[in-house]
């Protein structure tokens, strides 16, 4: 019976004991704890990104002018990113209006540890720059990435910037990038300095292609393999300048370019004409207004050698030339060959319901040598003609008509 109570007081006291939670609590191998918190804490961790530099700028299209950067960009997470889904946004804000513009990209390639990239971004919404820089607009850039399936935790801010007042193409950017120095310093995050500290020190790969319409690789690590314009080009300086246009008073033409070196006025056809000599980069702009108001109605720019290469660049000087007229939708280019006196000219044009563009090359040159030849004009018709028409009575102007009648031999 003793026994028996005896037996029953020590079931009782386990019972109390495992109710208190005073028995079975085991204790876990200091090395397995480690192994958790490393575990939650890579959970935890974002994968990161540095932007070893960057570029900013206007860029311009034929819808206008859209804030851009070129980012540099370096796998540091000591993790293998490839075939994971990258996010990049920029966000462009107008620190006067706060109007915001976003440019966004995705990108799915290798990207090993180490490895370098570039990303291009630019604003959707498009921008109109006056001739003078300090009245652009102050835009403040900043860039964020999300890398694989991460909500807002997961989150990195690469750059925060002012985006710089000058306009590039995209080439004229990757050259600059080229020849910068990496100012970035990489980001750790605890496990990833332990992951990085535990394997041998990788060695840097090459830069990828930029994360744009373009392929190919970059040959070297100082001189980006990227294709002209430079920034001494006709086509940056027009698209770059915000030059006066159609219907602009030659009082901008005169703040653009400085003095007329010729005019001419004395026609019987009421027109009267001014010719601007630029040096860098070389070229004439003749401008032609119909009557005494001043208004601007044809611009001929005669340039030494050819400078479109694509029918985009003939929108792009489009609206950059189009003065008032630069809101209205032009046309997509359409190609011409024309057998005249001079022999075969082909011709690059484009329109909208105010004015016409053409873009011409000739096999001999005027006498100051120009054999390229960019003509806007708010008259309707046909650009040959109505040159044709103005070199019976502009003087100015008949160098160019003589290019295309076969009058002038100069080779």
């Amino acid at each position: 019976m003793n026994g028996m109570i005896q037996s029953l007081k020590v079931l009782s006291i386990m019972a109390l004991s495992a109710g208190l939670g005073l028995l079975g609590t085991a204790t876990p191998p200091a090395s397995a704890v480690d192994k958790s918190t490393d575990a939650n804490e890579s959970a935890q961790s974002v994968d990161k990104l540095a932007a070893l530099s960057y570029v900013t700028w206007w860029s311009h299209d034929a819808t206008g002018y859209h804030p851009a950067i070129l980012l540099k960009m370096e796998n540091y997470s000591g993790k293998d990113l490839t075939a994971q889904l990258m996010k990049f946004q920029a966000r462009f804000v107008d620190l006067a209006s706060g109007v915001t513009t976003l440019g966004r990209r995705e990108v799915r390639q290798a990207f090993v540890p180490h490895q370098q990239i570039y990303v291009l971004l630019k604003g959707k919404q498009d921008f109109e720059l006056s001739i003078d820089e300090n009245e652009w607009p102050a835009i403040e850039c900043k860039v964020m990435c999300r890398i694989g399936e991460v909500g807002d935790s997961g989150t990195q801010t690469l750059v925060v910037a002012k985006l710089e007042r000058i306009t590039m193409s995209d080439e004229d950017a990757m050259q600059k990038m080229g020849r910068m120095s990496d100012f970035r310093s990489y980001p750790q995050s605890s496990s990833s300095a332990r992951q990085i500290g535990k394997s041998n020190q990788p060695s840097h790969t090459k830069p990828e292609v930029p994360l744009s319409a373009r392929a190919g690789k970059l040959p070297g690590t100082t001189q980006p393999a990227v294709a002209k314009p430079t920034t001494d080009s006709v086509l940056s300086f027009i698209t770059a300048k915000g030059m006066p246009g159609l219907g602009d008073d030659f009082y901008l033409f005169e703040k653009a370019f400085g003095l007329p070196e010729q005019t001419n006025s004395s026609n019987q056809q009421g027109w009267s004409w001014a010719s601007y000599k630029h040096t860098q980069p070389r070229m004439t702009v003749l401008a032609g207004s119909h009557g005494l108001s001043g208004k601007v109605d044809i611009i001929i720019i005669k340039l030494p050698e050819p400078e479109i290469k694509h029918d985009q660049d003939l929108l792009a000087v489009s609206k950059a030339l189009a003065g008032a007229l630069k809101n209205q939708k032009l046309t997509a280019p359409s190609h011409s060959v024309r057998y005249l006196p001079a022999g075969r000219v082909q011709l690059l044009t484009c329109c909208t319901p105010g004015y016409h563009c053409a873009y011409f090359t000739a096999a001999k040159t005027t006498p100051d040598g120009s054999s390229a030849f960019i003509v806007l004009s708010r008259a309707t018709g046909d650009i040959v003609d109505l040159l044709l028409d103005h070199g019976k009575h502009a003087t100015l102007v008949q160098p160019v008509a003589d290019i295309l009648s076969g009058k002038n031999e100069q080779l």
